[in-house]
């Protein structure tokens, strides 16, 4: 995602290992990190999804998450 200027929005993946109503416990590398589920309204655990700000904002593919582990960013 870019920016009106172009820079790139930052923005960290996690697994979704909890629901309580539209709050998630995301696994991020080991540590849990409570999210906002307000954006994702079709999230399930065990999904994988984009966070930003303390949001989950995409749904994303674990694949992806596996490549943007090796460098190769397709968002």
């Amino acid at each position: 995602m870019e920016t009106e200027k172009g820079s790139k929005l930052m923005g960290i993946h996690g697994k979704i290992v909890k629901i309580n109503g539209v709050i998630g416990e995301i696994d991020i590398n080991g540590i849990i990190w409570e999210t906002s589920l307000l954006f994702v309204p079709n999230i399930a655990i065990n999904d994988y999804c984009l966070i930003h700000n303390g949001f989950a904002i995409k749904k994303i593919d674990r694949e992806d998450v596996v490549e943007s582990l090796k460098g190769n960013y397709s968002w």
